[in-house]
């Protein structure tokens, strides 16, 4: 049986020397590399879709929270990858681009999708070993996080549960390994186990996409990984008083006004963009705190309207209780928030660069034309995509990473019936 984890997250790592606890992980300049198998890529090729892979809400969010922290992104990721394979591809694919942080989700692949193999784990602790000494003997600073737990059941025969239990161990002794070599270590394995043993484990049908995680499972990679980075969550607090009209925000400047009909207007200026990762996501992750407490835009509203007040956003209009004012509410799931303009351009840029880069390094440079006559047109077309994959960082390092909100609430008013209609006497 799979050890159950003790608390929803956790995230074990070994702190280099010299690293406060404070201190963000990530630097100026900085170049991250995310190498793993199925579960961290993102773009599948030309015959599968893309999805939102962690490393991409890893990027999305640090881009937001720290916008003059200038770090480049690569997903050097491949589904299939195992620990010895990456390491054989490292100098052709990794190296030049001279990483100084690498993250590593191995193992999904390494054991082979069948009962444990005591032979493979040995194999692959031997590749691990040799991959993270490599990275840090070229600079690199070295996250290792763990292959997750299924959420279906894994192709090959075997159940799911037998399968769990044999990413257990290569959590494990990814654990053991990443202390032995002063690497950090994070924990997806034991996240998504306790995650799953308070929803209930997910039946179905055997799928090949079982080693792709859903969105929820690399949103929580992604908070693991923030938290092993030292980041801190983007969080906003605004408190209004219905009455008096004071009004002050955590970020950005806050004024509230009086309309002639009696609403409230707030506006608050230079707020940081949400995370752009999570923007339109607030349904999947309803009930997620340790996500969602990631991204908090936080509204507190004193001595509001007893029956509660409609918070509108031009023609659109959202009725609020008065406990929930009082409480806070989270303005990230509504509106306008929940489908910000700027926030959604943000993310679909990164997204866009991203491909572009992945497309050129996976379906044109790793598979290069044998036809002489067409050599040449193809190494002007790679060049072509590496020079839109550094326009649109430039793009997205000039983007705004702020907005102004504005939030106007009236009062919700009941409107009761004048008479009440007649009934018919009882009959004795």
């Amino acid at each position: 049986m799979i050890r159950r984890a003790m608390v929803v997250l956790s995230c074990v790592w070994v702190a280099a020397a010299g690293v406060q606890a404070a201190e963000l992980g990530i630097r100026n300049g900085d170049v991250v590399v995310f190498l793993g198998d199925d579960a961290t890529e993102e773009y599948g090729g030309l015959q599968r879709p893309d999805r939102l892979s962690y490393p991409t809400l890893v990027e999305s969010f640090l881009v937001v929270r720290y916008p003059n922290v200038r770090v480049t992104y690569y997903n050097d990721a491949m589904s299939g990858a195992t620990a010895a394979n990456t390491l054989e591809r490292l100098d052709r694919d990794v190296l030049p681009q001279k990483p100084t942080v690498a993250v590593i989700c191995l193992g999904l692949r390494d054991a082979g999708s069948r009962a444990f193999d005591s032979a493979l784990l040995a194999a692959h602790k031997a590749a691990m070993e040799r991959l993270i000494r490599s990275l840090k003997n070229a600079g690199c600073r070295v996250y290792v996080l763990s292959p997750p737990a299924l959420e279906e059941p894994a192709p090959g025969p075997g159940s799911q549960a037998d399968y769990n239990e044999t990413l257990a161990k290569y959590a494990a002794a990814q654990r053991e390994i990443a202390s032995a070599e002063s690497a950090q270590f994070v924990d997806w394995f034991a996240a998504v186990s306790a995650g799953r043993s308070k929803a209930g484990r997910r039946r179905g049908p055997t799928s090949p996409e079982a080693f792709r995680p859903s969105f929820r499972s690399c949103a929580l990679a992604a908070v693991l990984l923030l938290d092993a980075l030292h980041a801190e969550p983007l969080h906003v607090e605004i408190e209004a008083d219905w009455k008096s009209g004071a009004i002050r925000s955590s970020m950005g400047t806050a004024t509230l006004t009086v309309a002639p009909n009696g609403a409230r207007v707030i506006r608050v200026t230079s707020l940081p963009l949400p995370w752009p990762g999570l923007i339109g996501q607030g349904e999947v992750l309803d009930g997620d705190t340790e996500i969602m407490r990631w991204c908090r835009f936080v509204l507190k509203v004193k001595e509001a309207p007893g029956t509660g007040v409609l918070m509108a956003d031009g023609d659109r209009q959202v009725p609020v209780l008065p406990q929930q004012l009082e409480e806070g509410l989270n303005l990230v799931p509504v509106e306008p928030l929940r489908s910000l303009d700027a926030a959604q351009e943000l993310a679909n840029l990164i997204r866009r660069k991203n491909y572009v880069r992945t497309h050129a390094w996976r379906d044109q440079e790793l598979q290069p034309i044998k036809d002489p006559e067409l050599v040449e047109a193809q190494k002007t077309l790679i060049a072509a995509w590496y020079k839109y994959f550094v326009g649109y960082d430039k793009i997205i390092a000039r983007m705004p990473k702020t907005f102004d909100l504005r939030i106007e609430m009236s009062e919700l008013k009941l409107t009761l019936p004048t008479s009440m209609p007649e009934t018919a006497p009882s009959a004795k």
